[in-house]
């Protein structure tokens, strides 16, 4: 493998680390930790399944059909895949995801700047996402390269300061299997599954025109696609982790 190649994989597996990672990713592994607390290991792994391991689930299942979204779905026919890919796009942009990371993102800024107003913040928001991904071949590279640095060093910032001031771990009424329910509960609600059915489609094609034609075989795109995807996927998981450890300490605070 390439050294190119190399670099580009691992600025692919930050950059799906970075489009899967939006607020819902900042949330539920919070309300997961405040939860299960003592019994938080638990709540983790349920967590964890829900969201990492079907998520590559569904990063595999796209990329055996060589990107292809529209291909994968129609094996339910016709409509049916129209319309539940139509529900995803719609769940995973403007009915679902997208205003979350909004509010999110707002009630954040709001603590410095109180006097910002939600829709100019909405509109700047959204104008910014657009001008980094109105270039499609250039969306890893910004990712990978630029903003997933910033976001992993800010991330672990947070986790390592926390990790240095935690004390006592508060005591759950959650029995195991609770424990582990509520971290799949809160694991699905991320979206990771539908969030990797639809960035995996668009990894899989941007690395068959960034490779070389002479490599362009759909095995090495797909090794190289996958490794990516599960760089990224780790990435997500080892801070789910530490999200879900940390609010246990703090969560009744």
């Amino acid at each position: 493998m390439k050294t190119h190649n190399k670099s580009f994989i691992l600025s692919a597996g930050l950059a799906i680390f970075s489009m899967l990672f939006g607020a819902g990713n900042v949330i539920y592994p919070l309300v997961a930790g405040a939860l299960s607390q003592d019994k938080y290991i638990f709540t983790t792994l349920g967590f964890l399944i829900s969201s990492v391991v079907f998520g590559f689930l569904g990063t595999l299942s796209i990329m055996l059909f060589e990107g292809d979204f529209s291909k994968f779905f129609a094996k339910l026919g016709k409509m049916p895949g129209f319309i539940l890919t139509l529900f995803i796009m719609c769940l995973i942009g403007p009915f679902g995801a997208m205003p979350r990371i909004v509010c999110v993102a707002y009630g954040s800024i709001t603590n410095i700047f109180p006097q910002t107003h939600l829709i100019y913040f909405s509109i700047g928001t959204c104008l910014l996402t657009f001008f980094f991904c109105i270039k499609r071949k250039r969306i890893l590279d910004v990712l990978g390269y630029v903003l997933t640095p910033i976001l992993l060093v800010s991330l672990l910032s947070i986790i390592i300061v926390g990790l240095f001031k935690t004390s006592h771990l508060p005591t759950s009424d959650y029995t195991y299997s609770k424990a582990i329910s509520t971290g799949f509960n809160q694991g699905n609600q991320t979206m990771d599954l539908f969030g990797a059915l639809c960035f995996s489609s668009m990894v899989y094609n941007i690395f068959k025109a960034r490779i070389s034609l002479k490599e362009n075989e759909n095995k090495k795109i797909l090794s190289y696609a996958i490794t990516s995807a599960f760089i990224g996927l780790i990435l997500l998981a080892i801070i789910y982790r530490c999200f879900i450890k940390l609010i246990a300490f703090y969560g009744s605070s």
